[in-house]
C-alpha cells in the first residue's frame, strides 16, 4: 500500500508551506 508514502509526501509538503507562512510572517511584522 502507497498510503503510507503518500502521507509522508502530505506532511512534507505541509512542514514547507507552514515554514514559508511563518517566514513571511515575522517578514511582515518587520516591515509595520
Amino acid at each position: 500500500m502507497l498510503i503510507g508514502e503518500e502521507f509522508q509526501t502530505l506532511l512534507g509538503a505541509l512542514q514547507l508551506l507552514l515554514r514559508e507562512g511563518c517566514e513571511n510572517l515575522s517578514f511582515l511584522e518587520e516591515l509595520s
